[in-house]
């Protein structure tokens, strides 16, 4: 049984995926298993020549020429063709795949630092069962890193539940914690069928997992670097896409309520306040009205703060 299972979903992105893939692989610790999911993705193209020309180009490649170039027959690695089934669906599936310890997923235009795994590794294995860890984040645009994501600059450094529920721009991170695979199963978790943010669904539902198990959590971040991509079109959102993801998290966290009230009172208001800003969130978003639209954005604030203040946390 290996100890990690990489799940990486692949749809429209395989100009990126050789280097996420050469990124795993030379990875110093070898004892893991890569699932690659072909989400039903099309095409292929020309390799471009250049980072910048990668960087802007929309040509599609063959996942399976590339799976080959990087893989060979090297037997860590595997790849699924399914038709297209979203986000949800296809972890989903890398869930049901997965046979290691620590579950992780990787997009498949992100990479890690040659060390990710044996860094991961060698801090996992001495911190308790209750922890919840994770590694940081670095971001790459135009052939440059920075040490932090730029949407995520003012957030806090400490990643725990109270800064989940008051910062909501906190969604980037999900996509680098280790999952116990064990507790997962146990707990029948999986990803939900959301069209945006399913992996904030997912971090919520194994912390509200992890205090089932041991009545209490902590979180503790490694000293390792994910590395996620930026480039100019992932910054351009497509229509709609704001009022859709309010709407998403607005039923998410709803729905979860309950669950927040068994880990702490101070758990579940601090959810009913995170509602109740998305709902303002939403409604500045459609109103036309620049009166109502100061109104809303002082509503939001205050919840803010007070939000703030029940958590007893800082930004820094």
């Amino acid at each position: 049984m290996p100890y990690f299972s990489i799940v990486i979903p692949v749809y429209k992105t395989e100009p990126y995926l050789e280097k996420c893939l050469q990124s795993i692989k030379d990875q110093t610790f070898t004892d893991f298993e890569c699932i690659i999911i072909d989400d039903g993705s099309p095409g292929v193209g020309d390799r471009p020549k250049t980072e910048q020309e990668l960087i802007e180009t929309n040509v599609d490649f063959d996942i399976e020429a590339i799976f080959k170039y990087v893989c060979g027959t090297d037997p860590r690695f595997r790849k699924i063709h399914q038709a297209n089934r979203g986000l949800g669906p296809t972890k989903n599936r890398g869930l049901e795949e997965a046979k290691g310890e620590r579950f992780m997923v990787l997009d498949s235009d992100d990479f890690l630092e040659v060390d990710y795994l044996q860094k991961a590794f060698e801090a996992l294995k001495h911190r308790p069962k209750h922890y919840i860890n994770h590694g940081l984040l670095k971001t790459y645009s135009d052939g440059k890193y920075d040490s932090f994501a730029s949407s995520q600059r003012f957030l806090p450094k400490v990643n725990n539940l109270e800064n989940l529920l008051v910062f909501p721009t906190w969604s980037v991170t999900p996509i680098n914690y280790f999952w116990r695979i064990d507790l997962i199963r146990k707990y029948n978790i999986k990803y939900r069928f959301i069209n945006k943010g399913e992996d904030t669904a997912f971090v919520l539902d194994n912390i509200n997992a992890h205090f089932k198990e041991y009545g209490k959590i902590q979180f503790e971040p490694i000293e390792i670097y994910y590395i996620y991509r930026q480039f100019a079109e992932q910054m351009t959102k497509s229509d709609g896409f704001e009022l859709e993801l309010f709407e998403h998290t607005i039923s998410f966290m709803s729905s979860i309520l309950p669950e927040l009230k068994t880990i702490g009172f101070k758990y579940e208001v601090l959810g009913r306040l995170f509602v109740l800003r998305f709902a303002i969130y939403r409604q500045r978003a459609l109103s036309q009205n620049k009166i109502k639209k100061n109104l809303l954005n002082i509503m939001a604030k205050f919840l803010s703060v007070l939000s703030i203040l029940i958590a007893g946390t800082r930004k820094t």
